[in-house]
C-alpha cells in the first residue's frame, strides 16, 4: 500500500516540473492588475533552479518573489559570509542601474549555513523602488557560496495605471 505522505515529493517534483518547462522561456502571465508581467525560470548544472515570478507590478509598488529550490537528489549546503542572502540589480531600458539591492546597506559579519534539502525551497521577496512607466530588466542572484554567479533574469514593463 502506498502511503500518502510518500506522494506528496513526487506529486511536487511532477508539478514544479511543469510549471518550470511552462516557464523556462520567459513567458508573459496575467497578475490581474492589467500590467505586463514576466516571469523566469533558470536551472543550473548542480539542479538548483533559480526563479523569478511577479506578485505585484504598478509604479508604485512592483513586487517579484525570487525562488531557489533544490531539484537535485542531494542536500545543498548554502555558506554565507554576511546576512546578506541574495543580490538584485535593477535596470531601464537603456541598461542604466536603477537600483542594487546591495547599496547602502551593511550586512551583519556572521557567518552562516542553511541546509536545502532535495524539492526544498527558498524564498525571497524583493520590493522594488518606484517605477517610472517603461521597460525594466531584474536580475537575481543568491551570494551563497558555491551558487554565485547563478542567476535568473526577467524584463518586465510598468504601463500607465
Amino acid at each position: 500500500m502506498i502511503k500518502p505522505k510518500s506522494l506528496i515529493p513526487a506529486v511536487f517534483l511532477l508539478s514544479f516540473s511543469f510549471i518550470l518547462a511552462a516557464c523556462a522561456n520567459e513567458t508573459s502571465t496575467d497578475n490581474g492588475d492589467d500590467h505586463s508581467g514576466r516571469e523566469a525560470a533558470e536551472i543550473s548544472e548542480d539542479r538548483i533552479i533559480y526563479a523569478l515570478n511577479p506578485v505585484k507590478l504598478s509604479q508604485e509598488n512592483t513586487v517579484y518573489e525570487f525562488t531557489i529550490t533544490n531539484e537535485s537528489d542531494r542536500e545543498k549546503e548554502l555558506s554565507f559570509t554576511t546576512s546578506q542572502r541574495y543580490e538584485y540589480e535593477l535596470r531601464n531600458k537603456e541598461n542604466e542601474l536603477i537600483q542594487r539591492f546591495s547599496d547602502g546597506k551593511a550586512f551583519m559579519q556572521v557567518l552562516g549555513n542553511e541546509e536545502l534539502a532535495p524539492g526544498d525551497q527558498l524564498s525571497y521577496e524583493l520590493k522594488l523602488p518606484p517605477l517610472e512607466i517603461g521597460e525594466y530588466t531584474l536580475t537575481a542572484y543568491s551570494v551563497a557560496r558555491g551558487l554565485s554567479g547563478n542567476q535568473v533574469r526577467v524584463e518586465f514593463v510598468i504601463e500607465d495605471e
